[in-house]
């Protein structure tokens, strides 16, 4: 499921689409929320990200935020930012989870079905390995009835 998320991150970057844009995820208004949960003041969470109380307040009201800075931030309050991301993006989008077990079931049965083909072309393509071939026997018989010089 992660690496779906990280194709999905990484088609939206390429195609500079931002649908987490505007559509309810404010994350500074999330991470003010955090901090003010841990009760810890701006000065002392601006210190702790290595950044100036101006900065801090700048981030509150951004609506998107450096993946790094995200991270170093989820880091410093215990939170994983990304993942509240991930579960916002996927609650839009639907159930993922029974989707996902759907595609992997179909493609359980797909390869079942490609390997029944690939043996049955394996049967096709071999000769009959039977000693009850009639002209295999016969040629088996003339040999040894042969006499020998």
């Amino acid at each position: 499921m992660c690496s779906n998320l990280q194709t999905r991150f990484r088609e939206i970057y390429q195609n500079k689409q931002a649908p987490l844009i505007g559509m309810g995820i404010n994350i500074g208004k999330k991470i003010k929320e955090v901090v003010n949960s841990h009760s810890m003041s701006v000065t002392t969470f601006a210190k702790k990200i290595n950044k100036s109380r101006t900065v801090v307040y700048h981030i509150f009201n951004r609506q998107t935020v450096d993946s790094g800075l995200l991270v170093k931030i989820g880091q410093v309050l215990s939170f994983d930012f990304l993942y509240y991301y991930s579960s916002f993006y996927f609650s839009t989008i639907g159930d993922t989870k029974k989707d996902t077990d759907q595609r992997i079931a179909d493609l359980k049965y797909e390869i079942m079905l490609l390997r029944k083909l690939h043996d049955l072309l394996d049967e096709k393509k071999q000769p009959e390995k039977s000693t009850n071939n009639p002209i295999k026997v016969k040629q088996a018989k003339v040999i040894k009835k042969t006499p020998k010089k």
